[in-house]
């Protein structure tokens, strides 16, 4: 059978594009069942387009089709019909409306649903959003969700939905404990200074950081050493995050590095005493499994999709008091929590293997094959 994929948003640097970079490397290292073809976006993906090297049953192909463009709803489909796909994979709900292939979609989260950003604010582009993210979930043959709360979610607002798998994301093998000099390096690069403890993530509403930080300045009285890495570019459609911490009275003990680069967050993960992750929502908690797998603690949300996650040294608090939630973050600020993660991180990977996740989703490629 041929397939399509769409890798328009191959790895930019957030949670999809990992998603979709390591499933699709490692759907291709398994026996060549099927063909392949690929598609990126000559904006948003053509460094993958002319870096990634594929095998022999696989191939790519550049489309000029950003996502969330008029384009992707012309040119992108018209590359569609030329590649003549028995079926198409999109792992993200951008659907093109007039795509006739069948398709399976994956769902990560329903974010937007609940909390609605700000860049895109108008009512057109509201609608828009709902519009082409129910066509995904409706006319799809198969749905993939990251999580059982994720699929749950859809069911609560959908109601009846195509047939539907869980598929948990998987965790990269680079993400493991690393060597003190090579924590040290990365420190160095970004100027953080020991010890500390980590956030990671989009600087959004959702992630409750200014919560955080209210938690951290109540920390410091008992942890006065401790310092609070919040880790990611700063959103300029939420400046109230930034200025939260330009006011905060801790504001010399917060470091803000901004991007970090993929290669270095194992050693940021790694040197950091607890990792965490006060927020609002998550479709999944991939950033959550990486830091453990580097056997670094965490402390998070009691959230349904964080719950599923199976970790030794996953902890949760609730974030409804600051103060409740700085108790929990002293509680397990402690040398024998950052020792039994390092002692238990390898489990990570093992459960949430990439090559698992690819394995399930060929799986439901053949479940279509027309052959």
């Amino acid at each position: 059978m041929h397939i399509g994929i769409d890798c328009r948003m191959w790895g930019q640097g957030f949670g999809i594009g990992r998603y979709i970079s390591e499933l699709i490397t490692h759907i291709l290292k398994e026996p060549p069942t099927h063909a392949y073809t690929l598609f990126f976006d000559a904006t948003f993906s053509k460094q993958a387009y002319d870096n990634v090297a594929l095998p022999t049953h696989a191939h790519k192909v550049l489309v000029d089709a950003p996502h969330y463009t008029v384009r992707e709803q012309t040119s992108f489909v018209r590359a569609l019909v030329r590649a003549r796909c028995d079926l198409m994979h999109f792992p993200h709900f951008n659907v093109p409306l007039a795509c006739r292939k069948p398709y399976i979609v994956t769902i990560h989260d329903m974010t937007h649903h609940k909390f609605p950003g700000r860049k895109k604010s108008r009512v057109f582009h509201r609608i828009a959003y709902r519009g082409i993210f129910a066509h995904a979930v409706r006319h799809a043959q198969h749905v993939i969700a990251v999580s059982q709360s994720t699929q749950d979610e859809l069911t609560g607002y959908f109601g009846k939905l195509p047939p539907t798998t869980v598929i948990a994301e998987g965790v990269s093998e680079r993400f493991m404990p690393q060597s003190t000099d090579g924590i040290r390096q990365v420190n160095q690069k970004y100027g953080i200074v020991e010890p500390y403890m980590l956030f990671v993530g989009e600087w959004r509403r959702y992630k409750n950081i200014p919560f955080l930080i209210a938690a951290f300045e109540l920390l410091l009285t008992q942890h006065p050493d401790m310092r609070l890495v919040l880790a990611g570019k700063p959103d300029p459609w939420y400046p109230e995050i930034m200025r939260a911490v330009a006011a905060s009275p801790a504001v010399r003990a917060i470091h803000t590095p901004g991007f970090v680069d993929e290669g270095d967050l194992p050693a940021l993960y790694s040197g950091a005493r607890l990792f965490a992750l006060p927020t609002r929502y998550e479709g999944f908690g991939l950033i959550v499994l990486e830091a453990l797998a580097c056997g670094t603690p965490a402390l998070v949300s009691p959230l349904a999709a964080l719950k599923e996650l199976r970790a030794e040294e996953l902890h949760f608090a609730p974030t409804t008091n600051h103060r409740t939630f700085a108790d929990a973050l002293h509680r397990f600020l402690t040398v024998k929590h950052k020792d039994r993660a390092q002692r238990t991180a390898g489990n990570i990977v093992q459960t949430y293997a990439w090559g698992r996740a690819a394995r399930a989703t060929i799986a439901l490629y053949d479940l279509y094959d027309v052959a």
